[in-house]
Order: C-alpha cells, then sequence, then structure tokens
C-alpha cells in the first residue's frame, strides 16, 4: 500500500514539479517567436528597399527616356508640371539654365518675367508665393484648362525673337518649347526693306518711263502736226500750181490754139502747105492743153461739188491711160461719200503715188483701182502687175514716196499695207475710218 502510495506521491510531486517550473519552454517559444518576427521585418524592409530601387530605377529611366526624347527636339524644350516645376528638360534647355525639379520661371527664366511683387515676395522670403507665380506671356494655364495647344509666335526675350509653344499633354503637364526666330525674322525684315526699296526704285523708275512717254507722245504729236502741216504745204503748192496750170498756161495755150486755128484758115487758100503745118502745131497745141488740163487736176484733184472722191479717181484712172499708153481702170461697188475734203485728198494722193511706183519702179502694164466700202473701215487697193514690190524698201526702209503715203494714212486715222501679189507685182491697201453717217 505504502508502495502505492508512495508512486501516488511522487507523480503528484513531479506533476507539482512540472507546474511550478515551465518558464524555459516558454522563454524559448517567445525568443523564437522575437527572431522570426525580426526576420520577417528585415525581409520585409529588404523588400520595401527593393521596390524603392525599381521605383527609383524606373523612375530614373523614365527620366533619361523623356531627355531623349526632348533631346530629340532642336530647339529648347521642357515637361513642365501645373505648379510650373520642370519635371525633364533638353540639353539646349538645360544649358539656358532650366533646371530638373526647379521651377521653369527660375532658372530657366531667370525670373526677369515674373510680376514685381513676385519677385519682392522671392528676395524677403528665399521661396515661391503662396499662390505660386508665373510668366507674363506663358498660356500654360489656359492651355490644361482647355486641353488646346497655343502659341505666341513673336515673343521679344533676350534681345531675340522666340516662337514659343504649349502643347498640353494630361491635366497637369504640358510640353513648353520655344524656337529661335531671330534669324528669319531678320531676313524676313530685310527682305521687305529690299522689296520697299525696290517698290521705290520701280515707281522712280516707272514715274520716269512715264514722263518719258508723256514726252515721246508729244514729240509723236508734234511730228505728226509737223508732217501734217509740210502735207498741207504741199498740198496747197500744188493747188497753186494745179491752178496756174489751168487758169495760166490753159489760157495761153487756148489762146495759141485759136491763134493757130485762125492763122490756119488764112493760108489755107493762099499756102496749102503751110496751113497743114499750122493744122500740125494746132494739133500738138490741143494735146498740151489736154495734158496741163490732166496736170491740173492731178494737182488739184478733189472737187466735191463736182462729184467727190469717186468722179476723181475716175478721171485718174482714164488720165493715167491716155498719158502712160497702159490699162488702168477704177471700180467702185458702193460709192462712198466723204465729207471731210482733207481725207479725199489724201485717199487721191496715195493712190497717184502708188500709180507713179507701179509705172516708175513696177513697170505695170496692167492697174486696177478699187474703192470698197465695208462694215466698220472701208478701203482703196492700187494692184499692180509688172515687177514684185522691192525687197530693199522692205528690208532698209522706205523711199520718201511710201513714207509719205504711211504719213497719209496716220493722219486720216487709217493703216496701209504693201506687199507682194499672187502672181507677181505689188498690192497697196490703206484701210481707214468709213465717214461718219
Amino acid at each position: 500500500m505504502a508502495t502505492k502510495k508512495n508512486r501516488k506521491s511522487i507523480k503528484r510531486g513531479l506533476a507539482a514539479k512540472r507546474k511550478v517550473s515551465p518558464g524555459p519552454k516558454k522563454t524559448q517559444r517567445a525568443d523564437i517567436g522575437i527572431r522570426s518576427s525580426a526576420a520577417n521585418m528585415s525581409k520585409g524592409n529588404d523588400r520595401d528597399l527593393t521596390k524603392r530601387k525599381r521605383a527609383q530605377k524606373v523612375l530614373e529611366e523614365k527620366q533619361r527616356l523623356n531627355e531623349l526624347l526632348l533631346d530629340s527636339i532642336p530647339h529648347t524644350a521642357m515637361l513642365i508640371r501645373k505648379d510650373r516645376r520642370i519635371l525633364a528638360a533638353n540639353r539646349l534647355a538645360r544649358d539656358a539654365g532650366a533646371k530638373v525639379g526647379g521651377y521653369c520661371w527660375q532658372g530657366f527664366a531667370k525670373s526677369d518675367f515674373i510680376p514685381e511683387e513676385d519677385k519682392k515676395y522671392i528676395d524677403e522670403h528665399k521661396k515661391a508665393p503662396p499662390g505660386g507665380t508665373r510668366c507674363y506671356f506663358c498660356l500654360a494655364d489656359e492651355v490644361l484648362r482647355t486641353q488646346k495647344p497655343a502659341r505666341n509666335p513673336e515673343l521679344n526675350a533676350w534681345g531675340k525673337i522666340w516662337d514659343v509653344y504649349w502643347i498640353p499633354l494630361d491635366k497637369q503637364i504640358y510640353l513648353h518649347y520655344a524656337i529661335d526666330i531671330t534669324e528669319r525674322k531678320r531676313a524676313e525684315a530685310d527682305l521687305i526693306k529690299y522689296r520697299e526699296q525696290l517698290e521705290e526704285l520701280v515707281r522712280a523708275r516707272t514715274e520716269e518711263l512715264t514722263q518719258a512717254n508723256k514726252q515721246l507722245l508729244r514729240n509723236i504729236e508734234d511730228r505728226k502736226r509737223l508732217e501734217r502741216e509740210i502735207l498741207d504745204v504741199s498740198d496747197r503748192e500744188q493747188q497753186r500750181v494745179g491752178r496756174e496750170l489751168h487758169d495760166s498756161v490753159g489760157q495761153q495755150l487756148t489762146g495759141i490754139g485759136f491763134m493757130t486755128k485762125a492763122l490756119e484758115q488764112k493760108l489755107a487758100a493762099k499756102s496749102p502747105d503751110e496751113a497743114a503745118d499750122l493744122t500740125q502745131i494746132s494739133k500738138l497745141v490741143k494735146e498740151a492743153m489736154e495734158q496741163a488740163r490732166d496736170l491740173a487736176k492731178g494737182l488739184h484733184p478733189v472737187d466735191l461739188d463736182a462729184g467727190g472722191l469717186v468722179s476723181s479717181l475716175e478721171e485718174l484712172a482714164e488720165s493715167t491711160q491716155k498719158l502712160f499708153g497702159i490699162r488702168c481702170t477704177f471700180k467702185c461697188d458702193r460709192p462712198i461719200e466723204l465729207e471731210n475734203t482733207e481725207v479725199a485728198a489724201h485717199l487721191y494722193r496715195m493712190t497717184k503715188e502708188a500709180i507713179t511706183n507701179a509705172i516708175k519702179h513696177g513697170k505695170a502694164k496692167n492697174i486696177q483701182i478699187a474703192l470698197a466700202y465695208g462694215k466698220d473701215e472701208s478701203t482703196l487697193t492700187v494692184k499692180s502687175d509688172g515687177l514684185d514690190f522691192p525687197k530693199a524698201s522692205r528690208t532698209k526702209g522706205r523711199g520718201m514716196g511710201l513714207q509719205i503715203m504711211g504719213h497719209r494714212a496716220d493722219i486720216i486715222g487709217g493703216s496701209l499695207d504693201i506687199h507682194k501679189a499672187t502672181g507677181g507685182g505689188t498690192i497697196v491697201i490703206c484701210r481707214f475710218p468709213n465717214p461718219t453717217r
């Protein structure tokens, strides 16, 4: 029994002993927990550090990529945050003073363009005003609000001219770059100045040419006036000679004719041989009278009261046949009444000059004179056979007769054309305005 009791007592003692001293096991477990927790904290810190390093590396990579992209822009360029802090800048912007992390108005713009009161605040407090500040020309706020690009095409800063852009990338960041256009503007200004000088020279030269042209026109008018006066003098002199032939020489020849006729009658019975000679003399006097009359008509041709230009040209054709023994015809389909005797006289004398040239230089045997009425203008044509119109007249200049014909055409407001006829010979054409109806 004792033994059993002792055994129970020993067991109870051992149990009590275990209850009284459990410390070492709990301490061991706590130490293990602390070490485990410390290890876990260390691992967490390592993971956080790794994440921060990775984030820093990604940020640096993004920064490098942004700078590479900005460096590809051949102008000063920056990525800027809404608060005007520079996120990235290319080499040109950094060389100009831009600092990543700094304010664009401070490092890059050197505080030259912010309000004066903000400058004073920064000088006193060594920091930006509470609401921030910005350059007076900055359009960033408008760009971020509207999400539309903006531009200042001609910004004067630091003695240069800039073409400045603000490009929104999102609600908080924008791309800001500026192009130096000083040389281009200087070239444009030089070009404008050169153009103005050129225009001034053109205006001056134009004025000179205008004055010279006016003087030339005056000279031409004076020349035409002198030519008209010369032709008038010539015409008047021919008319005077014609009247002298008709009134003086014609009358004397008429008197001689009567006297030879009377003498012929007296000698007819007494001396037939001498009478026959007087008959021949009378015939020659009569021919001289007719020639003198024709010459008088040629020198003083046009008399509107006696039938005008048409009748004068008909008589000219007839007298040409008689005087030169050639065929000369006149054709006029429709009578043309010219109230201006000066025009009629010039047309008549041009026709006579053309006939003279055809006979003298062209050795013509057939001459055709035609006067035709057109819708807007009338035409006087003198066509002759014989020799062609001489090339020397076309290449070396016209003779006096042709020049006078041209002057007469100018005086009546017409034109003169002289060319080779089909089949040989020459055609002279004068076109002149129709007479006023």
